[in-house]
């Protein structure tokens, strides 16, 4: 099984705005249609992300903000197909 996250992983930020916040990281409110939308069609999911969060560098980001995604969340299919991956190959004997 080969997956690839090949867009950015701001998109999957954007589509947990409750984590963004858990994680602190949000200096203001992320666009309503951002929120409504599918943050995988989102141009650039990362510019989005910087103009709206604090500037921690992108590894404390990820640290903050990672812990705190919730595999359930579906608002990205991306997302969604990659949890689905890691949880079958998690199951391989």
């Amino acid at each position: 099984m080969v997956r690839i996250v090949c867009q950015e992983l701001e998109a999957w930020y954007l589509a947990q705005p409750d984590a963004l916040l858990a994680a602190g990281a949000l200096k203001r409110k992320l666009p309503v249609n951002i929120l409504r939308g599918d943050v995988d069609a989102v141009s650039d999911p990362k510019g989005v992300f910087l103009r709206h969060a604090y500037d921690k560098g992108q590894v404390e980001d990820a640290r903050r903000i990672g812990e705190r995604l919730e595999i359930g969340s579906t608002k990205s299919s991306s997302f969604k197909h990659f949890v689905s991956a890691l949880s079958r190959l998690a199951a391989l004997p």
